[in-house]
């Protein structure tokens, strides 16, 4: 019995370092509950208000922490050799946020920092354990099957509700007041409690995910591709915003392909969609159109001049055709506009947490409608850190941002890496004018795995163009 619990030991597990195996094993189990966010239906301590987004995967964090600890000391000096700018950015993020922070007696100032400090801890946790091909491939493997179960999951939902009318509502939520589509079901996935999620979630995956069903062969080309184009159709049925940073990710992908013609107009056409999807989801998030009224008129007078270009109907005379629209501001628009005054008036930020308040200040100067302080943040990353952190504050996002691409950047000739960096990039500077991208798990996790895979299999002294070995 012994010998058969050794011997599946040993075909999980290369190293008999058991703490390595062990924090292994708990970002294996990370990396697949992932997507499956919350408990399922609710927040795990919904009574208590600054905990109510705590989730399944934070108490596997927490509880595998200790060997996460431990390995960091152990490998501190491979961290610190081959992650400096990752650890100078993240290093300068944190300290950005602690001196944001106006008041420290207010407790619930300290959240947003203690949730970039576990976020960053996340990030690195992931660097020091995973430093062999075989520590990458068993992450990968946990990432994979957990998408494959995403994906399928949406795809199901979405065939009993139209075929059988059938709401799952842990995968499909219903809104009840959507600008210009009204109360339609939305795809949410197994995330909680937004849309947004599984959208970037999408677009973080996809590319690399369809790079991959390229690269390898037979029933894991199949499988790969029927992932990658799964999530392209359940895309649409989030309804979400940041629909024009996945269109960019797969643009961005189709560049990779330059060989013929059909290739080449594969990338004009996604890039003609994706612009098109850029300039309507601009005007969308700016002004609401509630009614739109064209009417036809004509004054009946007869003794208009014609010309022998031009003439006027004798019935009729000069007629008119006039349009008027009827519009609101959109909740996007002002928001961003908010934060942008906020940064003029206060350009070292307006402190942490204190954005809500500030824009109640607004509304009382009569500068933004009563009503928008209900919205806690400018749904943008960077307007977020710069009206509550200031000029400091954007800077030190941006140079986060850029230290994750950067390593990319370099290895950009494989087709993996260059479809990572081309999602990251969507997120980062794209999805991130709608979004506040930080606070997502994944993109930590994610962006860690990608950035781990191109030291690992291209490491700074010999960076190729080799393709990735096939996952055993």
């Amino acid at each position: 019995m012994n010998k058969k619990i050794n011997k599946l030991y040993q075909s999980y597990f290369k190293s008999d370092d058991i703490f390595k195996n062990i924090s292994l094993l708990g970002l294996g189990c990370y990396a697949f509950l992932l997507p499956f966010m919350q408990n399922p239906f609710s927040p795990l301590f919904p009574e208590l208000e600054n905990f109510s987004r705590f989730q399944i995967t934070d108490i596997i964090f927490i509880t595998f922490s200790p060997f996460f600890i431990v390995e960091f000391f152990k490998k501190k000096d491979y961290l610190f050799k081959n992650y400096k700018l990752q650890i100078f950015s993240c290093i300068i993020y944190l300290i950005i946020i602690f001196i944001s922070i106006k008041d420290f007696s207010i407790i619930d100032s300290y959240f947003q920092l203690f949730a970039a400090l576990y976020l960053i801890l996340l990030f690195f946790a992931f660097l020091v354990v995973v430093s062999s091909k075989f520590d990458l491939n068993f992450l990968i493997k946990a990432v994979l099957i957990s998408i494959f179960l995403n994906v399928c999951l949406s795809l199901f939902s979405l065939f009993i509700l139209y075929l059988f009318d059938i709401r799952w509502d842990y995968i499909i939520q219903e809104t009840r007041i959507f600008p210009y589509l009204g109360k339609v079901p939305r795809l949410i996935g197994p995330f909680k409690p937004t849309a947004k999620l599984l959208a970037s979630y999408l677009t973080l995956t996809t590319p690399a995910i369809l790079a991959l069903g390229y690269l390898l062969k037979r029933k894991s080309r199949v499988i790969l591709f029927f992932i990658g184009i799964s999530s392209i159709l359940i895309y649409p049925f989030t309804l979400a915003r940041g629909i024009v940073g996945f269109l960019f990710s797969l643009t961005f992908l189709s560049y990779y392909f330059q060989n013929n013609i059909l290739q080449r107009y594969l990338f004009k056409f996604l890039t003609f969609i994706t612009t098109i999807s850029f300039l309507s989801v601009t005007i969308l998030s700016t002004i609401y159109i509630s009614d739109i009224n064209i009417k036809y008129s004509f004054d009946n007078n007869l003794n208009h001049p014609n010309t022998q270009y031009f003439y006027y109907l004798p019935n009729k005379g000069k007629e008119t055709i006039s349009n008027e629209i009827s519009f609101a501001r959109d909740h996007y628009f002002l928001l961003k506009k908010a934060a942008l005054i906020m940064i003029k008036e206060n350009p070292l930020g307006v402190g942490i947490d204190n954005f809500q308040k500030s824009l109640s200040q607004l509304e009382e100067r009569k500068i933004m409608p009563k009503g928008l302080s209900f919205y806690p943040t400018p749904q943008s990353q960077l307007l977020f850190a710069g009206s509550e952190r200031g000029v400091l504050g954007i800077l030190s996002v941006i140079f986060l941002f850029i230290s994750w691409i950067y390593p990319l950047f370099k290895r950009r000739k494989n087709l993996i890496i260059f479809a990572s960096m081309g999602s990251l990039f969507a997120l980062c500077f794209i999805d991130s004018l709608h979004l506040e991208i930080l606070r997502f798990r994944f993109l930590w996790f994610y962006t860690a795995l990608i950035i781990t895979y191109a030291k690992i299999y291209f490491p700074d002294k010999k960076i190729r163009s080799d393709v990735l070995e096939d996952i055993n």
